[in-house]
């Protein structure tokens, strides 16, 4: 066993020019500032704002339905005239501001094992172990305006110890929410569990700039930018396992209002890779950047452990 700080040993990152860009630039755009990495690196990314755009579309496919909400169906019972501000990532409904814009969202400002967290030092636990059985095809995909969510009927397991917990939907954050010795990656899959007692275990995926993701063009035919479906395409689940073993848990929050705690995380420890253009494109979708600044530590531990399948 490796006394604590001693497993996260990582070699820089190699800056390098990011690849040709396709979404908007200008005043009030976001720009890209990431490094290309291998297994063990750690993309960074800094930048301004996007606007956001919370229109949608519906529409039907052969395998997937899709569909996006529009700011009056995320919470029909909203007066579109109320000056009341809506969670979100830029302005007044910024992350710094969750806490205060409800009630319901004080944890976001009060909780005590708040996601995502900076990754640094962590203990290694050599009999820890997860299993994933992914095996039935996501069935929607739908947008709220700020995240497309892709939804997985029952069938998908994620086991720890004797516990089984259900995959119900994924979703991407770009860039990504957890850092890794204070440096961020390109994007970071969230693939959220639930068992049958309704707690929750979210496993999270960085993706490093690099190569194209396969599975990131898999949603983009399916989820085009603007919600155009493609005909007769499906979502594999077995697509969306990690390609290797080892992670950092820790005990956390949902890293979105109203962040509500406890939430058992997974952060898989290897990164896939994600290309300039898929990023852009994921961009596009959300409407502009959609994480959740790290949060504090607190007295927490993170562990090092092995996946088994």
């Amino acid at each position: 066993m490796l006394p604590v700080g001693q497993c996260l040993q990582f070699t820089p990152a190699r800056k390098v020019t990011p690849g040709r860009a396709r979404h908007r630039t200008g005043p009030g755009v976001r720009q890209r500032g990431w490094a290309s990495t291998d297994n063990a690196g750690t993309p960074d990314y800094q930048g301004r704002i996007l606007p956001r755009n919370r229109q949608g579309v519906q529409e039907e496919s052969a395998h997937v339905r899709i569909f996006a909400l529009t700011s009056s169906q995320v919470n029909p019972n909203r007066d579109p005239d109320d000056p009341v501000v809506a969670w979100g990532y830029d302005g007044l409904g910024a992350p710094q501001h969750w806490g205060s814009l409800s009630d319901e969202y004080a944890t976001c400002s009060e909780g005590k094992q708040q996601s995502p967290i900076d990754i640094g030092m962590c203990r290694q636990v050599e009999d820890a172990s997860i299993a994933f059985s992914y095996t039935v095809a996501a069935t929607e995909v739908r947008s709220d305006g700020i995240f497309f969510h892709i939804d997985f009927p029952p069938g998908n397991a994620l086991t720890i110890g004797h516990r089984i917990y259900q995959l119900h939907t994924a979703h991407f954050h770009v860039p990504s929410e957890h850092r890794r010795n204070g440096r961020s990656y390109a994007a970071e899959l969230h693939l959220v569990h639930q068992d049958a007692a309704g707690n929750l275990a979210v496993v999270g995926q960085w993706f490093a700039l690099g190569a194209p993701s396969a599975l990131v063009r898999a949603v983009l035919e399916v989820v085009e930018v603007g919600f155009t479906p493609a005909d007769g395409l499906a979502l594999d689940a077995g697509s969306f396992l990690p390609d290797q073993p080892g992670y950092y848990r820790y005990d956390g929050s949902r890293t979105t209002p109203p962040c509500d705690e406890p939430v058992e995380w997974y952060v898989m420890r290897h990164p896939k890779t994600i290309s300039a253009d898929q990023v852009d494109n994921l961009l596009e979708l959300s409407g502009g950047p959609n994480n959740r600044p790290v949060q504090p530590l607190g007295g927490r531990s993170v562990v090092l452990g092995v996946q088994t399948a």
